[in-house]
């Protein structure tokens, strides 16, 4: 590949010179056909990737990564889904690094196009020219059009990587970042719209796919940014629009392209994951688009890790345990990279669940070492979670480890994929739990009223369950623990009973759980660390309410959750 004055131009861009080292950019291709032919590798790759032939897609990645910027972005691609998944400071790190390398590359791919140096008295004449006589630069070159297509995609990854930050400067660098890929969108799709279908024919299906792509994104994502950030992204004149940015979605698959993996991933995830999170309001109407868009990219790639994983979390709003399972096994056969802490957290629950309480204890331990900070000095919320409760089991001897396993249920939104026998076991689990606390704090305080357990004469039928009785042995709290107010103990155990009574369809009783928790806000506020339990409260509340078809109400109690910050999740 030639590397001379007219064939590749020397990268100018506001990263670091280790960042741009051995970059050195080839000029696009003057036709569509041969662009598509210099891109194959890409295309190709990415069939690879959702084969799970990382390695084989990676390699073809690699051959052009340094001189273009598909190849760039279809590497970086690798990186960026691994700090995604990992969410650790090095990962996010690279992919940040590898998003400006793309950037860069298109910078310096836009810079064959420009025009010649203006004359002294071009530039003199210049001056004198209104706004309204500047004539846009138009996207005639197929190549043109493709660099700012990439430039745009590497804004929309960098926005995205700074949403991982969870912080208020990082969601605003996300605005920013969200703001010039749409920018930079909807100038190349304004262009590209004028064009006739003769015109059309010159530009190569990839750049098309990825400016639908990118423009439906965007869309999306501005429409689902936080209210406080969108108010102050709308000052800057952007806006989005989630119907608009499904249509385009829906209209890049229809043919195949570099991005057709990625526009078919986003919308089942967004189908298929994000209906996990409220699958009562959610469910219905997004699983069936979830799983006509599966069947076709399983059929394509029947081995694919990432979509038998968002296959398993869609039958598993089905209520489907079975098949969930099965997508589920078939998936973590390729190795992911998630949260040591996290997972850890998980197995000493279960194991804890399981009755080995020693081996639990000694996971609990360990789990404040294993948390680490992300790219922006900020540890995740999940994380905290996690090593605020095992600091706090430790703290307490252990005594205050009631049910780990079935409050992580509840933050995963667990409750409303179980059996009925499973519901009422896990109620039958939970009322003894919380039986046994109201007799400890009797004997403790003899004069208290039993205020923090209802009488509990639920109208179901308990089934007869055959579990060790170590999980029945609660341990007093040690004396340290009982100058501290009982309610700490019970929070989330009141609101797991609450979620378990209401996908019973008890619905008054399950009401009467969120509300006791409502009524004692600023209690639980000043004394508690689980402040999550109240927000929680609503939004359980709300998903009752829309079960009752009472949308008025359940749109209410969304609301009264959302004003609630500096909690876990």
């Amino acid at each position: 590949m030639s590397t001379s004055e007219s064939d590749s131009v020397a990268l100018h861009h506001d990263v670091s010179k280790a960042n741009l080292e051995g970059l050195n950019a080839v000029r696009p291709c003057e036709s569509a056909a041969e662009q598509e032919e210099f891109d194959s590798d890409v295309f190709e790759g990415a069939r690879l990737f959702f084969d799970n032939k990382f390695d084989a897609a990676a390699e073809l990645f690699e051959k052009k990564c340094n001189v273009d910027p598909v190849y760039a972005l279809a590497k970086s691609c690798l990186v960026f889904m691994k700090a995604l998944e990992s969410f650790d400071a090095e990962d996010l790190k690279s992919a940040i690094n590898a998003v400006e390398r793309i950037e860069a590359l298109a910078d310096a791919q836009i810079a064959f196009y420009k025009r010649p140096t203006q004359t002294i008295s071009q530039t003199v004449a210049g001056l004198f020219w209104t706004k309204k006589n500047v004539k846009q630069e138009e996207f005639s070159e197929n190549g043109l059009l493709r660099a700012h297509t990439i430039k745009a995609e590497a804004n929309l990854m960098h926005c995205m990587l700074n949403l991982l930050g969870e912080s208020v400067v990082g969601l605003l660098k996300a605005g920013w970042r969200l703001r010039r890929g749409y920018k930079s969108y909807s100038r190349v799709w304004g262009e590209y719209s004028k064009f006739s279908d003769e015109d059309k024919a010159k530009y190569d299906k990839h750049t098309t796919g990825a400016i639908q792509f990118g423009i439906g994104v965007c869309n999306i994502l501005l429409a689902s940014l936080p209210t406080k950030i969108l108010s102050i992204i709308a000052v800057l004149g952007i806006r989005g629009n989630k119907d608009i940015g499904f249509k385009l979605l829906h209209e890049a698959t229809r043919v195949q392209t570099i991005r057709s993996p990625l526009v078919t991933f986003f919308l089942v995830a967004n189908y298929g994951m994000l209906s996990s999170f409220a699958p009562a309001v959610l469910g219905p109407t997004d699983i069936p688009k979830a799983e006509s868009i599966l069947e076709l990219e399983l059929s394509r790639h029947p081995q694919s890790t990432i979509h038998l994983y968002v296959g398993g979390r869609a039958k598993r709003v089905k209520k489907d345990i079975k098949g969930s399972n099965e997508m589920f096994l078939k998936s973590i056969e390729v190795q992911n990279f998630w949260k040591e802490s996290f997972y850890r957290y998980h197995i000493a629950a279960s194991e804890f669940m399981l009755g080995n309480k020693s081996k639990a204890f000694e996971i609990f331990a360990e789990i404040p070492g294993l948390v680490t900070r992300t790219y922006a000095g900020r540890i995740l919320h999940i994380e905290q979670y996690v090593s605020r409760k095992a600091k706090f089991f430790t703290k307490t001897n252990y005594d205050t480890v009631i049910l780990p396993g079935l409050e992580l249920i509840l933050i995963w939104n667990g409750f409303c994929f179980m059996s009925l026998k499973d519901l009422s076991q896990s109620l039958h689990m939970t009322d003894r739990a919380l039986l046994e606390i109201d007799e400890w704090r009797k004997r403790t305080d003899p004069d208290i009223a039993s205020l923090l357990v209802k009488s509990m004469q639920i109208n179901y039928e308990k089934p007869k369950i055959d579990v060790s009785l170590s999980l029945w042995e609660w341990k007093a709290p040690s004396r340290e623990y009982q100058a501290l107010e009982g309610l700490e103990l019970v929070l989330s155990l009141h609101l797991i009973r609450g979620v378990i009574l209401r996908e019973l369809s008890l619905f008054e009783d399950a009401m009467e759980e969120f509300d006791w928790i409502i009524s004692r806000n600023q209690e639980i506020f000043v004394k508690c660390q689980d402040t999550f339990v109240v927000p929680f409260a609503w939004y359980e509340k709300g998903i009752l309410r829309w079960k009752e078809e009472n949308q008025d109400e359940a749109v209410i109690a969304f609301e009264k959750g959302q004003e609630f910050s500096g909690f876990s999740f």
